[in-house]
This record gives structure tokens, sequence and C-alpha cells, in this order.
């Protein structure tokens, strides 16, 4: 590990730390956008932590990418940190200008209606994406659109998109997007990156959170529950015990092993199939298991209160 990755790497652990309290857990739950804990975050350049050095970022390891992903899974952040760090490494590679501000991305397919046709000297994007990570709060967002000549990456500002607001089982944002933007012509990249591959690292991102959280294991009242004398009885799980050490052990080399296998410095290969979808598995008992602890723990008071 580079001096800068360990910089990263401690800096990001601290700000997570300090930044993401119950209280502010309790605010974002609400639906309140954390402006001040984001601002915090992009002053010290971790949202573009993953764009190359030559570039104009840290140009940190894939290890320490996964590490900073598995760090934001392990303190619940509730932002679209993840999304921006890639969303920004994709824009840059692709050698696209990275604006300011949280990003998303989305896949606009063909049986959806997308289109991105030339239109004079610049472009036109129209279509739709289904459960589009914090569309709602991104300054901008990556559309990665698939047509009969080839992949493209196309930076959308905000106001080239409307929104229909969702939310996923942890209340995170997960928007339906509807496209009819004007996009110019240095907004849009072609890539050899596929729609298969574009996945499957999104799969691999997710697993290494998942697997930080279960790591984490569950909380109640901001205790670890391994730390209450509820949880020491023999017959209960707790923290630590192997059985989510393996899992979330497995997610994480998984989810690193998809990192390894579609480099982020550049946008060509195709990550294992296998590889993903054994990581998102692993990532989703281990986030079974973590479930459970924390329901047969503290579950009946919460929905009997």
């Amino acid at each position: 590990m580079t001096e800068i990755d360990t910089i990263v790497t401690d800096t990001a652990t601290r700000l997570f730390k300090d930044l993401f309290t119950a209280e502010a857990m309790r605010r974002a739950e609400a639906g309140e956008w954390l402006a001040d804990a984001w601002a915090a975050l992009a002053d010290a350049g971790i949202p573009q932590a993953l764009i190359p050095e030559e570039n104009g970022g840290f140009g940190i390891s894939d290890r320490v990418a996964a590490d900073l992903v598995r760090l934001a899974g392990y303190h619940a952040v509730p932002l679209p940190l993840v999304e921006t760090m890639l969303a920004a490494r994709l824009l840059a590679t692709a050698g696209l200008d990275v604006p300011e501000g949280p990003l998303t991305f989305a896949e606009i397919r063909a049986c959806d209606d997308g289109t991105l046709v030339a239109d004079g000297k610049d472009w036109r994007l129209a279509g739709m994406a289904a459960r589009v990570p914090w569309a709602r709060d991104a300054v901008a967002m990556v559309a990665f659109v698939e047509a009969g000549d080839g992949a493209r990456l196309v930076r959308v500002d905000r106001g080239g998109w409307s929104v229909e607001e969702g939310a996923n089982l942890a209340r995170e944002p997960r928007d339906t997007v509807t496209f009819d933007a004007q996009v110019s012509t240095d907004a849009v990249a072609h890539v050899s990156l596929t729609g298969d591959a574009l996945r499957m690292l999104g799969a691999g991102l997710r697993s290494l959170q998942i697997a930080g959280r279960a790591r984490c294991g569950p909380h109640h009242d901001g205790r670890l529950c391994g730390r209450t004398q509820a949880v020491r009885a023999p017959d209960r799980q707790v923290p630590g015990n192997p059985a989510i050490a393996c899992n979330s052990g497995r997610a994480d080399g998984g989810g690193f092993g998809v990192l390894r296998s579609l480099p982020l410095n550049c946008l060509m290969g195709s990550p294992s199939l296998l590889l993903a979808a054994s990581a998102k598995a692993r990532a989703g008992e281990a986030a079974g298991s973590a479930a459970a602890i924390a329901h047969q723990i503290h579950g009946r008071d919460r929905f009997h209160a």
C-alpha cells in the first residue's frame, strides 16, 4: 500500500465515523439529504478517489478502491458515494468531464424505448431507466447506451431527465428516470464496455458494500449487539461468528475479484459471470445472517413498540 493509499483509507475511515452518527442516520432515514456530510466528503476528495492519476485523481489501487467501498458499507453511508466514485471513474477514463457533486448512472435499453441519435452537431437521448440510485439528488448522470454501432457513455446534466421517486427496502432512493435531453458531442464517448460487464461490476461493488455492513454486525442503540448481554448465550450467533465471517469474507473476495477481472483503469474486458453471481449470492447470505440476528435480538421490541 502506497502513502497515498494509506492517507485515502485513513481519511475515509475518520470521516465516515465522524459524519454518520446515529442522529445523522435518523435524518437520512427520514429522507433528508445530508448536505454537510457530502460537502465534507467532497472537500476530502473521496467521491473522486477512483479517478486515475493521469486524469487528475489519486490513482489508488483496485485493492484500496475495494477497501473504500467496503468501508462505505461498514458505516452504512446514506449518500451516493459509491455511485459517484464509479461514475466519476467511468467519465474520466472515457475522456469526459467530471462535474462536481453527487453522480449516478443508468443503463438505457432498447426494450425501454431507449435511443441515442445524432441531432445536427449534437445528440438526442430519450428513453427510461428503472430503479436508478439517487437520481433525484444527482447533479449529473452517466447513461450507458448500447446500439448497433457499439456502446456509448453519455454525461447527462441535471434537467435532462425527470424522476418518479421510489425507494428500496433500506429507504434509499431508487427512482424511475425518463430521459429527454439534448446532449453535446463532448459529453458522449464511444466505449468497449458492455451492458453485461457494467452490471457485473455493479454487482461486485454492491457485494463489497453488503459484506462490509455484514462484517460490522447488527446494532441497537448505537452499540454492537455482540457487546450486549442478550447475545452472549451459547445458542446465539454473534458478530464475528465464523458463519458470518465466512459469508462476508466470500462476498469480499468475490466482489474484489470482479474489480480485478474488469480493471477500473480501462473500459475493456469482461468479468466472470460466475464470479459476480457468486459474490452477490454470498453477500446476500451474509446480509440474511446479520438481519436474522438483529431480529432475534431486538426485532420484537421494534415491531411491538
